[in-house]
């Protein structure tokens, strides 16, 4: 096992170019997201409730009807596998995709609280950053991996690299989703159930 993980941390450290692509792309998705929000009209801001809505029912519907730590775990893990799956499509790099969403979700929920009278720094601190800590980068090593198998089935079909490489590729994303990530998005799903909501009765 000692081993195993050793091979985990020395896929993340030998593709540090892909969890810079995957975490700054979504930084600046928030960013720019959270300003356009914060500056946007007030006659728009509807437009904007409707997404929160949205969102809000596409959460209880995927957690079943109700916010429990198990669906929270199991969205989650949909989610972020999903989105490192999608680089097995050849040239587009779709995890980009899943990136821009998730940095939209994260830039817009909070702004949108704001400016309908919440605390963004409540919402940020009590709100997100419990599970977040955790949840966000765990999802974003996923989409990190993606990049990384985009690349390596791309210079295949190209004719650039052999299929060993993408097989390793492939096996380097199973053993870090398998050990670190699956892990992490647990821990994350416990704090987001039982720890979010009490921060955000005592503080929000």
């Amino acid at each position: 096992m000692k081993e195993l993980y050793k091979d985990c941390l020395d896929a993340l450290r030998k593709n540090r170019r892909y969890l810079r692509f995957s975490f700054g792309g979504f930084f600046i998705v928030v960013l720019f997201s959270m300003v356009y929000v914060l500056l946007m009209p007030g006659e728009k801001i509807r437009l904007i409730k409707d997404f929160v809505d949205q969102l809000s029912e596409t959460l209880i519907s995927n957690t079943g009807g109700k916010i429990t730590w198990y669906g929270i775990f199991a969205n989650n893990i949909r989610a972020s596998f999903i989105g490192g799956a999608l680089g097995a499509v050849p040239y587009l790099f779709l995890p980009w995709f899943a990136v821009a969403v998730n940095g939209l979700i994260l830039g817009v929920l909070p702004a949108y609280l704001h400016r309908t009278g919440t605390s963004i720094v409540k919402t940020l601190v009590f709100g997100i950053l419990p599970h977040g800590i955790l949840e966000i980068p765990a999802v974003l090593i996923s989409f990190a991996f993606g990049f990384l198998i985009c690349r390596k089935i791309t210079n295949l079909v190209m004719g650039k690299e052999k299929s060993s490489q993408f097989k390793d590729a492939v096996v380097s994303f199973i053993k870090v989703y398998a050990l670190i990530i699956v892990p992490v998005l647990l821990i994350a799903a416990l704090i987001e159930a039982y720890v979010t909501p009490v921060l955000l009765r005592m503080f929000g």
